[in-house]
């Protein structure tokens, strides 16, 4: 049996579901941007998940998903299905279909060079590992 996850398929939550709430955002630096997703809230009801979210404030490079997950799922077909976002969230909150993943990219750009300009260096401006890498190996003649 092939498994749900690969066909895209949402995930059904059961009555004993639990909501996971993660945070992405973009962060790193404007050369190599990249998200990053933090486990936020654990909710008992999807209805309390987005309560949760709708009251929380975040950045315009940033947006939520909420996950389903059975405890102790005896299925792995089913429980593989939990990998997948049952819910996302544009930062303020409102539900949409998928995230609007460009948008984010290019709020994050705007607000990074606009923090580099007032001399503010953000997350991992000074340690992206690309930019690490690519600037060691023009130290030892390497392009």
């Amino acid at each position: 049996m092939g498994s749900v996850l690969s066909a895209g398929m949402p995930p059904r939550p059961s009555s004993s579901s639990v909501w996971l709430v993660v945070h992405v955002e973009y962060t790193g630096c404007t050369t190599h941007p990249h998200h990053d997703a933090l486990l936020s809230h654990v909710a008992t009801s999807r209805r309390a998940a987005l309560t949760w979210i709708r009251r929380r404030t975040s950045n315009a490079w940033s947006w939520w998903e909420v996950f389903a997950f059975e405890p102790d799922c005896p299925s792995f077909e089913r429980d593989d299905t939990s990998a997948v976002p049952a819910v996302h969230c544009d930062a303020n909150g409102r539900i949409v279909k998928a995230p609007d993943i460009g948008a984010a990219r290019a709020a994050f750009l705007v607000n990074r060079k606009r923090e580099l300009k007032r001399g503010v260096l953000g997350d991992d401006e000074d340690r992206c590992a690309f930019c690490m890498r690519a600037t060691e190996g023009r130290r030892r003649g390497r392009t």
